[in-house]
Formats: structure tokens, sequence, C-alpha cells
């Protein structure tokens, strides 16, 4: 039987969107057809408008193009913000987005529509309070300036046991401020973090889930930089390497992790306070360990308060990053941990919120939890009455 049926005008399937979202989902035609198992002419001609796939098919597409089926019935093409890649790698040397990367950017943009939808339906009043940068500022001045916006002081930082609760404390700083903080897994060494605004309802963060809980930190305050410097309604995408934005973000996370009178002070008591033309690597860790930072941190603060030569940074860099490590999921982690990890504390309970109140169903809550970019499925995958458990659990306000 044909896998080619006719509809009426009225529920056809629009060409435009099926090409749109098999290009969204990073799939040639040939990958495509080979996954319908249907010939290659026969999607070619369902794109340019020739024939409709029948509903089983188009469940397949939804499924493997991981869109909802509602999605191919649409009018036009969905509008998204323009991808920014701020990555200073140089254009010819940048290794391309793979499937998952580019599927793990589009959950963020997902997540970001979500969080719109659910902050208008619950009545979220909370307005976005982080601050303004301009490039023609001392990074060293705005990274002062916004630990004060945002709470972190010498005291609270002494508390800090380890380097989880040192980012844990800043990603939730950072939310009080009205910023959504997202960790998906990406392949680091094509991209590190990202971070989006659609105002007014989202200004959004996402952290590489894979990346060292060090880098993680590091990661969180650069990208809240860019949204320091007001590029409104991007997808701004970063790898850390130097450009002019981007080392202005480095400085900048440099310097609110680690304050440069802390930094001094430990140096003296190290009896290390002076210029090298070479730093080892040890003492780079001893330091980061006294900071809860990564070893990266350490380099760029070390340059930048000229305790370094220009360019250290840069050549620790290549020697360190020949390969990157993955940190992991970390599956000994309970599904509540992790699906918090993902969403944020902010958009978490925000979700629990609107499923108590009847707003939104637990099943939909659910699958938004425990969904990955591609339509898979990790071990802790979410379900219903987890939802119902967490929502039993909380102690509500």
């Amino acid at each position: 039987m044909s896998s080619i049926q006719t509809t009426t005008q009225k529920h056809r399937v629009n060409p435009n969107i099926l090409q749109w979202a098999r290009d969204q989902s990073v799939l040639d035609i040939r990958e495509a057809a080979r996954n319908l198992d249907v010939p290659i002419e026969t999607l070619y001609a369902w794109e340019n408008g020739k024939g409709q796939p029948d509903t089983s098919t188009l469940r397949k597409l939804s499924k493997l193009y991981d869109y909802p089926f509602s999605y191919f019935f649409l009018d036009k093409i969905p509008e998204e913000p323009p991808l920014k890649d701020y990555r200073g790698t140089p254009q010819d040397k940048r290794i391309p987005f793979s499937r998952d990367t580019r599927l793990a950017l589009r959950e963020f943009r997902r997540l970001t529509r979500l969080a719109t939808m659910l902050r208008q339906i619950t009545g979220d009043t909370l307005q976005l309070k982080i601050g303004k940068a301009n490039m023609d500022e001392d990074a060293e001045i705005v990274a002062e300036r916004e630990a004060k916006r945002l709470g972190i002081t010498s005291d609270i930082r002494k508390t800090w046991q380890d380097k989880g609760k040192a980012y844990h404390a800043w990603r939730e700083a950072i939310e009080k401020l009205g910023v959504f903080v997202f960790s998906l897994r990406m392949s680091i060494l094509e991209c590190r973090g990202a971070a989006i605004m659609e105002p007014p309802y989202v200004t959004a963060i996402l952290v590489n889930q894979t990346d060292a809980i060090t880098a993680r930190s590091f990661t969180l305050l650069h990208e809240y930089c860019h949204l320091l410097l007001k590029r409104d309604r991007e997808l701004m995408v970063c790898d850390q390497y130097p450009s002019d934005i981007e080392s202005f973000a480095n400085r900048f996370a440099a310097a609110i992790l680690v304050p440069r009178d802390n930094f001094i002070k430990v140096l003296k008591d190290k009896g290390n306070d002076f210029y090298h033309d070479w730093w080892t690597d040890s003492f780079l860790w001893d330091l980061a360990h006294t900071f809860n930072v990564s070893r990266d941190v350490v380099a760029i603060r070390l340059e930048n308060l000229e305790y370094a030569p220009p360019g250290f940074y840069e050549e620790k860099r290549k020697l360190w990053y020949k390969s990157v490590p993955t940190q992991g999921f970390g599956h000994s982690k309970s599904k509540r941990v992790q699906a918090e990890e993902k969403f944020g504390s902010r958009l978490f309970d925000i979700t629990l919120e609107a499923v108590k109140s009847g707003l939104v169903h637990s099943v939909d809550a659910a699958i938004y939890m425990g969904k990955v970019g591609g339509g898979k499925e990790r071990p802790w995958y979410v379900k219903a009455n987890d939802i119902e458990k967490w929502i039993e659990a909380r102690t509500w306000k």
C-alpha cells in the first residue's frame, strides 16, 4: 500500500515545514529516507508538495525529526532567534557542530519556549534584574559590580566546601536575578555554552553537562557576561577562545570567580607574588583547588594581573586540550536531581507549580523533563508518577 495519500487542502502537510524540519534535525535526504524506509524520490516529492505522507509516516517523521506532529501542518516556518556564533576559533579550523550538538542547541531553544509558556500560564512575575556592561569598561570593575548584584560575598565563598557547591551557588544566584539556567550534553570540543535572550519573557544560559564542574562555573559566568552585553534576541554560541567579545567574557568570568585582592593575597602567602615566564601545572592546580575553580581560570588571572606573559593562557590551553576528557552525566544521581540539573531550579519549580495547579498535565511535564534532543531517552527517563511524587514531597509556600 502506498504511503502517499490524498488529503483535503485544509489538512495538507506544509512541504516547506517538511524540508525545514529535516534540515533542523541535521539529516540529509538520503539519511532521512533510509530511517523512514521510503525511497529518496518519495521524500523529495513530499518536500516539493507532490503527494503527502500518511498519518503513520508523519508520526515516524515527528519522532525522527523530534518535532511535534502538529508542526507539519503549520502555515509557515516557526520564527526563531538567529544563531550568533561567537566561537573565536578561526572559521577554517572550527569543528562543525555534530548532530548531537545541533539537537542540544535546539532543545535549548525548546526549553526557552517552554519557560515562556509556563511563565505566562502561571503568572510568574520575577523580573530580569541583571546589570549592563559594554566593551569599553574594565572587566575587573564589571566583575566586582556583578558579584555584589549576585550577592556573592567573601564570607559566602568561604562556606563552599567543594567545587560542586561553588557551581550550584553561582547558578542559584543567577537564577534569582531572573535568568533560566539549563544543562544539556554537547561535545566539549564543539560548544561549552550558549545564551539566549527573548525579551520580555525569557533570558537563559546553557551549560555543557559533560564538562568538568569547575569548567561549568566558568562557562556559566562567561555566558552571563554575554547577557550583560545585551545582544537581544540571539542564540549566542561560544567556545571561549580569544576574540574581542570572548576575551572580555573570559576576563570577566575569571575576575568574578577569583577576586583580585584575594588572589594576590594567596600568592603572597605562598611566597610567589611575582612575575614568572612560566608557571607549572602543579602550582596552577594548587591555586585552582584553593579557589574551587579550573586551572584555566588561574592561568587567565595570572596573565591578566601581569604575573605571566601575554599569551600564557593560550599556550597552556593548547597543551591541555589536545584531547578533552568528559565528566559524564552522573547516572548515580536520582531522577529528581538530574531532572532539576537539566531544568534548573527555577523552571523545575515553575513546572511543578503548573502541574499542581492543573495548568499542565503530569505526562506533559514528564516528557519535557526527561526528553533530550533527537528523541533519545536516558536511564533516568522521567515518568508522570515521578512528577506527582515530587509534587507530593515538596514543601509548598
